[in-house]
């Protein structure tokens, strides 16, 4: 039998915990890595006393296979509970606001932690609001409702209101006893305080409902598995509620619930039909939106924060920088030849706000407007977000910008600075102002921040003509700005040129494949694995990439839950 957490009509915050303590126990995940999702790159050669990478070393024969995710429970990011509604809602939520709620913005952070007791208050508040905010109009009431219910105990309007809703919230249909459960809720409610009341409670309580806060992904017995690996496969309707959420970055439509209650997507024909359909549909824009907001970090554009005398403006673009970000990785990816083209796109999105940042004129509108990027920029890394994103408030900084593309691009693993060390490079040596790259000489020349200092920092080197908001310049304290820089032994020009450089970097593509695989089963792998290698070998478009992620035994099977793991 499948286990699963209770409806919990209304989700007070005590209850939300005791739901939640009982639904993840003690340790229903482990995630090797950090929370932020970067992969585990266990075998990536650290830099040696020069700055150099060690020589390659013969690690004997091949590596076991991967071990799948645990099986468990995994809570909604903000993103996807904010998708999650509005499908719930359907036509009733067009234009209705809905608050972006969760404790977790990455899906590595969302598989390995819970609901804590503030988080579970903003949901409950939201969820009331929603219905209220459907329930006190009448044409959405009736978008959302499509009968007239009575205060009758036998009415067939409520049993179908809770069947019809309750399956677009739990991802799946409801049992006979969670059926039963909903409907005498809303019987007891309409005998006091009428029929429509009762559905508008039953929303409000869906919406807060574990089945729905909740991706239940416990699995079940995988008929094919060797005798002594204790190997899961996801049930079919946990299966759809991954994918959906993979390709989609939202709740399972009702064609594919249907295509998982009839079993078949435990069959390959069955399940590469859903993923092809799916993929071919316009929502796969927003799975890759999702994914892509997650590899570039852009969420952390709303925490930045930048020196107000130097940068007045930035509040007023904050906003806009990261959604433009956004739009120029997303139109790169599905227009201009996949992942390699993040880092060589010419394409850019400004409005009013941000296209003095770049020197263009203003289109005359706080819409995105496409332009073609200034000849000194190419790709997402010499965007003002990027840039914006990886410095300090009033300066830039080198470390930050190359540590990016050398742990989240290339996965290569970097260590923290030792304890005690000041990071943030001062505004002049004893000979006076000088350029960033002068300053970041010294840390290279300092036996405690040098080894790793040269593995970073002749990368960010490459970005420094454009300041802490991502301006283009040519000085720094009156004095020019060398650009140039190098990857891995190969000099390049600038900034433009790093981007070029990266996109041929043999370790892009199997990182930006390791970050796939986490994203989509909340655990972290190593890319130089040959499973997560095989994923990426040609994929270099995004959709290729997505379909051998939901077609491999990765996503597709699990591992049971460590009891001596805890979250």
């Amino acid at each position: 039998m499948t286990r699963r957490p209770s409806a919990c009509p209304r989700l007070l915050p005590a209850l939300v915990a005791a739901c939640v303590a009982g639904c993840l126990g003690p340790a229903a995940f482990r995630v090797d890595g950090d929370d932020t999702g970067t992969p585990v790159v266990a075998d990536t050669p650290a830099p040696d006393a020069t700055g150099d990478t060690a020589a390659p070393v013969d690690t004997g024969p091949p590596p076991p296979p991967l071990r799948p995710a645990p099986a468990g429970l995994r809570t909604l990011t903000p993103a996807q509970y904010v998708a999650s509604v509005r499908t719930v809602l359907g036509a009733a939520g067009d234009g209705l606001e809905v608050p972006s709620l969760g404790a977790w913005a990455t899906s590595v952070g969302a598989a390995q932690g819970g609901i804590p007791a503030g988080t579970a208050v903003a949901y409950e508040g939201a969820a009331r609001a929603v219905a209220t905010a459907v329930f006190d109009d009448p044409d959405r009431r009736a978008a959302l409702v499509d009968c007239t219910p009575a205060a009758d105990p036998a009415d067939p309007c409520t049993a179908a209101f809770v069947a019809q809703v309750g399956r677009r919230a739990f991802r799946r249909a409801l049992d006979e006893a969670e059926q039963a459960r909903w409907v005498a809720v809303a019987e007891a409610v309409a005998a006091e305080a009428g029929a429509w009341e009762a559905l508008r409670l039953v929303l409000s309580g869906l919406l807060q409902s574990p089945s729905f806060l909740y991706r239940v992904e416990l699995g079940e017995p995988d008929p094919t598995a060797p005798p002594d690996a204790p190997r899961l496969r996801y049930a079919d309707t946990e299966l759809a509620t991954r994918l959906s959420y993979l390709l989609w970055g939202d709740a399972p439509d009702e064609a594919l619930l249907d295509a998982a209650e009839a079993g078949l997507l435990a069959d390959p024909t069955g399940l590469e039909a859903q993923v092809d359909r799916m993929l071919a549909d316009p929502r796969a824009a927003h799975g890759l939106e999702a994914f892509l907001r997650e590899l570039l970090q852009v969420d952390g554009l709303q925490i930045v924060e930048k020196d107000e005398a130097l940068f007045p403006d930035f509040p007023q673009q904050r906003e806009a920088l990261a959604d433009q970000l956004l739009q120029t990785a997303l139109a790169a990816v599905r227009e201009q030849g996949g992942f390699r083209a993040l880092f060589t796109t010419r394409t850019l999105f400004v409005d009013d706000r941000t296209a003095p940042l770049y020197g263009l004129p203003s289109p005359g509108s706080i819409l995105p407007s496409r332009v073609t990027a200034p000849a000194e920029r190419a790709g997402v890394l010499t965007t003002a977000g990027f840039l914006a994103l990886h410095a300090y408030p009033g300066k830039t900084s080198p470390a930050l910008r190359g540590l990016f593309v050398r742990k989240t691009l290339l996965c290569h693993a970097i260590k923290p600075p030792p304890a005690g060390v000041v990071t943030v490079l001062p505004d002049r040596t004893d000979q006076g102002l000088v350029t960033t790259r002068e300053l970041v000489a010294v840390h290279q020349d300092t036996p405690a921040c040098g080894a790793c200092h040269r593995y970073m920092d002749p990368i960010g080197l490459g970005l420094e003509q454009f300041d802490a908001l991502g301006r283009y310049r040519q000085t720094e304290h009156g004095l020019p700005i060398d650009p140039s820089g190098e990857l891995d032994g190969i000099a390049f020009a600038d900034g433009a040129a790093l981007g070029g450089l990266l996109a041929q970097h043999p370790a892009l593509l199997p990182c930006v494949a390791a970050h796939l695989v986490a994203q989509a089963g909340g655990f972290t792998v190593d890319d130089a694995h040959p499973e997560v290698e095989a994923l990426a070998v040609g994929q270099g478009g995004a959709a290729a990439m997505l379909r051998a992620v939901a077609l491999s035994d990765l996503f597709r099977l699990a591992w049971p839950a460590d009891p001596e793991v805890t979250p």
